[in-house]
């Protein structure tokens, strides 16, 4: 691990202590009740497929686009077996990760015609992009994959000063520098771990990626308020009414 990676990344630990401590709960608990609703209800063998496909997924709530869950809830409705395949082959952890994404990405295109004659639609797209199915890794195996967003990604390079890879290879790069932070023992200060359990219960599963997700998350939004404010406060009332 670099140094940099160590610096930021305690800085960043430091910040989300610090908003958590001012402002409370920061309103993201919402993805431990969705990742374990999955859990609960996650079932590849269900005889009606789309109705599990469903319950698993029904406390996903802002974390995928609603196009792309659009495209995957009706293609699961329409070709049950078809997307039942897919998520075999993603959840398959025999194959490499890059592989399983760009499969699972092809077969939605492959099953795009089908799905837009079925509709009698041709303004549907699968959608079925690096962030969407982030969330389907995420679910799966919370332990091991981490939640990817461009905006909180973007940011993180910034501040360690290294570019962004080209869309398609951000999600698991954003992985490589979850792995490094985990394997390093950043998330393990105490006082970091109080904190955060005095919002978040230890679930079933292991969290660490999900925590890392929160703070790039938390601080980065927290941060963009904050400019916004400060740009604001340049202007006086009057002026802002009239805008």
């Amino acid at each position: 691990m670099t140094k940099k990676l160590k610096d930021i990344t305690s800085q960043l630990i430091e910040k989300y202590i610090e908003i958590l401590e001012q402002n409370g709960e920061p309103d993201e608990a919402y993805k431990y009740l969705a990742i374990n609703t999955f859990q609960q209800n996650w079932n590849l063998e269900a005889e009606d497929f789309h109705q599990i496909f469903r319950n698993s997924f029904s406390k996903v709530a802002n974390l995928l686009y609603q196009n792309s869950w659009g495209f995957i809830e009706k293609s699961a409705q329409l070709f049950p077996d078809e997307v039942r395949a897919m998520f075999r082959n993603l959840y398959d952890e025999s194959v490499a990760i890059s592989q399983r994404i760009k499969s699972f990405q092809t077969e939605s295109e492959n099953l795009l015609p089908k799905v837009r004659q079925a509709l009698n639609r041709t303004n549907i797209n699968a959608q079925q992009d690096e962030r969407t199915i982030s969330v389907y890794l995420a679910f799966r195996f919370p332990e091991k994959y981490i939640l990817y967003k461009a905006d909180y990604y973007k940011n993180f390079c910034e501040q360690l000063n290294i570019k962004t890879k080209k869309t398609g290879e951000r999600f698991l790069h954003l992985q490589e520098l979850a792995n490094q932070i985990i394997q390093e023992g950043l998330l393990d200060d105490e006082n970091f771990i109080n904190t955060y359990r005095k919002f978040n219960q230890k679930p079933m599963w292991e969290d660490k990626r999900l925590m890392i997700q929160n703070i790039l998350y938390v601080v980065f939004r927290n941060i963009k308020d904050f400019n916004l404010l400060e740009l604001l406060k340049k202007f006086d009332r009057k002026e802002l009414e009239e805008y």
